[in-house]
């Protein structure tokens, strides 16, 4: 508007780098949890762990697709961060079916840990990724 003229376009980057903050810091929450999982291995419901994953996975595929169709996921970078949730999200859940296979198949129990250090790596790197790049723009680089 005429009184923030370039304010907005800002404040998009800015929820950039909110949401590749929020991707680094779940991402390190989430290797620790795992850390504790493999000193301290609960018993795992791995029947409501794979239906659960399973409805996710259906869930977030839909999403994604929704939002590869209708946004702009590769040049906004708050479409992008929000895309990146989504992929994590879903990565996420297909960690959890093949280490609830695992667990059932095999008695992997630490298949459950491994899986999330695994997953959380990954988004750990396109969180920083999205939150370097919106850093870049956001300092005019």
């Amino acid at each position: 508007n005429h009184n923030k003229t370039f304010g907005y376009k800002r404040f998009e980057k800015l929820a950039a780098v909110i949401n590749g903050a929020a991707l680094i810091l779940i991402s390190l929450y989430i290797i620790y949890e795992a850390i504790e999982r493999f000193s301290n291995p609960p018993k795992v419901a791995t029947t409501g762990m794979l239906t659960i994953s399973i409805i996710g996975l259906v869930v977030n595929l839909l999403v994604a697709w929704i939002m590869m169709s209708g946004g702009d996921t590769k040049n906004n970078l708050n479409i992008r961060g929000a895309y990146l949730h989504v992929i994590s999200d879903m990565l996420g859940s297909v960690g959890a079916i093949l280490a609830a296979i695992l667990i059932i198949f095999f008695g992997w129990g630490w298949a459950d840990p491994l899986a999330s250090i695994i997953v959380a790596i990954l988004v750990l790197r396109s969180g920083y990724n999205v939150t370097k790049d919106s850093i870049h723009i956001l300092m005019e680089g």
